[in-house]
């Protein structure tokens, strides 16, 4: 259903974001843009 797919979605860009500032804290930038780049094809959606 949409409702389950906008969750899993949610909870995807949760988890991403984590990772994210997880990456930027260990000055590992190039990880952290790919999981951005792969956030803003899950937006796009």
């Amino acid at each position: 259903t949409p409702d389950q797919e906008r969750l899993v979605r949610e909870e995807l860009m949760k988890k991403s974001q984590i990772l994210v500032n997880g990456f930027k804290k260990r000055n590992r930038l190039a990880e952290a843009k790919k999981y951005l780049l792969l956030i803003d094809k899950y937006k796009l959606k």
